[in-house]
């Protein structure tokens, strides 16, 4: 079982991971939006 230690570690991870893929996303809009019409349509 993980220890409160590992668990905030953990999340601090994961929350670090999502802003990093949202500023990638937002960095590349023209590509974000062309893939997700793609993804709409197809």
């Amino acid at each position: 079982m993980a220890t409160p230690v590992q668990i905030r570690f953990s999340t601090a991870s994961t929350v670090e991971v999502l802003v990093m893929a949202l500023e990638a996303l937002w960095s590349n809009r023209l590509r974000t939006g062309l893939t997700m019409l793609g993804v709409i349509i197809g």
